[in-house]
């Protein structure tokens, strides 16, 4: 392993390029998807938000028994990854082409229980043997930086490829092609990847069953009340973020009327958070403080979202620097937790659960853009907001403060519990 040294950039490449495809089919499936359904076939927001949300509890279920398994049967896990890749490429292609539109609901169901199913199970894994690759902390946040900088390319290529294709073609065909680039990519990005397990597979495995998997209860028990803590303000801080990433698509379209520029400003937001990780992990050594770091890119967030209510339609230059900003911040939310939580993982001797552990991440991530569903796709539905529709000034003052400022007001809670929390380490304990 490489503890004592830092990390080249060929090992790191080969590690983190697999990012880039699994984000591009994230993507589509949180994003374009609901607005897919909802616009080609008529389903209601309130129906797509519940299926949405019980697939999430699903998740719930699920992702801690991904982690538990991927720990126990590790060396399976090279076929536990081909696997999950096959099963990713071909429920894509699923989703954005029913057969049955008659049941269309429980084809939107199975395929994005499918494409979320082996979606977690290749995070999981990625990001736990990252975190699991060295005991240097500078260089978990490294590790984070260039798998999450990998991943937002791929978003990027999400973001334009339907965008671009959209505008000379019909939807369905523009997913057929987004689906073959996923075949490639994600083929490419595998063979890469196991190239690399192979390589540091001994010492990432040793260091993960170094001691005796406690279990369950074991593990929870283990963590600490600050601890506990972290995950809260995680959950709350990407609940907040994922309100305006399922809003983006009906903001720009039907508020800013600029859905010509959507790739546009959705490429600035990822390039932006792509510099901002490199930004926030040098900041976060100059501070000796990756919490403190985090809480600064949250109170960026919250003072760029407070922009947005005041932007007009039409606006496309306030907004594009919103993007930038909005983006930057957003960075800070990629790299920092992980690497948090690879430091917690290995001062309390966690390794042999540590995919379980990092299993917590992703679905806090995947509950928060269940619960983002839920709490603004049924009340615009009340409001009678229509997608792809003209819609009432009030409407869509009301989407706006679902985009801007509800999200704003969540985020504030994390600062909040996050400074706390900082607040508290700094007491010495018996005090």
């Amino acid at each position: 392993m490489q503890a004592d040294t830092s990390i080249k950039t060929g090992p790191l490449i080969l590690y983190a390029f697999i990012a880039l495809p699994i984000a591009f089919a994230g993507f589509p499936i949180y994003v374009h998807g609901p607005d897919y359904y909802a616009s080609q076939f008529g389903v209601s927001l309130t129906s797509l938000a519940s299926i949405l949300l019980f697939l999430r509890v699903i998740d719930g279920l699920q992702d801690p028994v991904i982690g538990i398994v991927c720990d126990r049967y590790s060396d399976y896990r090279p076929y536990i990854l081909i696997f999950s890749s096959l099963i990713l490429i071909l429920s894509f292609w699923a989703l954005f082409h029913p057969l049955f539109q008659t049941q269309i609901l429980l084809w939107f169901t199975v395929s994005v229980f499918l494409v979320t199913s082996a979606y977690s199970v290749l995070v999981i894994n990625v990001t736990a043997l990252g975190g699991m690759w060295t005991t240097m902390k500078h260089e978990r946040t490294r590790i984070a930086m260039y798998r999450e900088s990998l991943g937002l390319i791929g978003l990027l290529l999400a973001v334009i490829l339907p965008s671009v294709l959209t505008l000379q073609m019909m939807p369905q065909r523009a997913f057929t092609i987004m689906f073959f680039v996923l075949a490639a990519l994600l083929s490419f990005g595998l063979v890469l990847f196991l190239n690399w397990y192979f390589k540091y597979r001994n010492t990432i495995e040793i260091s993960i069953s170094k001691t005796k998997m406690p279990g369950l209860i074991a593990t929870l028990k283990s963590l600490s009340s600050r601890n506990k803590q972290f995950f809260l303000i995680y959950g709350i801080s990407m609940l907040a973020s994922s309100i305006p990433a399922v809003l983006v698509i009906f903001y720009i379209r039907d508020y800013l009327a600029a859905q010509s520029y959507l790739g546009l400003f959705l490429m600035l937001y990822f390039l932006s958070g792509a510099f901002g990780m490199v930004f926030w992990t040098r900041l976060s050594q100059k501070l000796d403080s990756k919490e403190t770091t985090w809480g600064l890119a949250m109170v960026m967030a919250v003072l760029t979202f407070c922009w947005v209510l005041l932007i007009e339609p039409g606006d496309l230059f306030s907004y594009g620097i919103i993007c930038i900003a909005s983006g930057l911040a957003f960075g800070a939310e990629l790299s920092l937790p992980p690497s948090i939580l690879a430091d917690h993982i290995t001062d309390k001797k966690l390794e042999a659960e540590n995919t379980f552990i990092f299993a917590q991440l992703t679905l806090l991530a995947k509950l928060s853009l269940a619960g983002a569903t839920v709490l603004v796709f049924p009340l615009l539905e009340s409001a009678g907001f229509l997608p792809s529709e003209q819609n009432e000034q009030s409407t869509l003052m009301l989407l706006v403060f679902c985009y801007a400022g509800l999200p704003s007001l969540i985020k504030l809670v994390s600062i909040a519990l996050l400074f706390h929390h900082l607040k508290r380490k700094q007491i010495p304990q018996g005090t």
